[in-house]
């Protein structure tokens, strides 16, 4: 499944069911990921320097990214699973569903 943060992205609706929530490259948490595609094992996240800082483009002034490939994994709210309602859901939107996570 895609998941973006990109509104225009046709992974944003997966996103947005699935906040907050961490995305796994081969097994290691990817930070500042914009764009994760578990089928096509890609990610797209931000480039970062030595302190953890965020790259700017200088010509397009926006962060600069990266494509990093593996195995992918994405994994809603803090990974558990309630029986009624997922942890990652806020209790003021009852009635919204999940695909199941792999």
């Amino acid at each position: 499944m895609r998941y973006a943060t990109d509104r225009s992205d046709p992974g944003y609706a997966n996103y947005r069911r699935a906040m907050p929530c961490r995305v796994y490259l081969d097994g290691v948490e990817i930070k500042h990921c914009f764009m994760a595609d578990e089928e096509a094992g890609e990610i797209h996240a931000g480039c970062q320097d030595a302190a953890g800082k965020l790259f700017l483009d200088p010509v397009l002034g926006k962060v600069k990214t990266q494509t990093l490939r593996g195995h992918v994994r994405v994994v809603a709210g803090d990974g558990s699973v309630a029986a009624k309602q997922p942890a990652w859901m806020p209790a003021n939107k009852p009635g919204r569903t999940h695909p199941p996570m792999n």
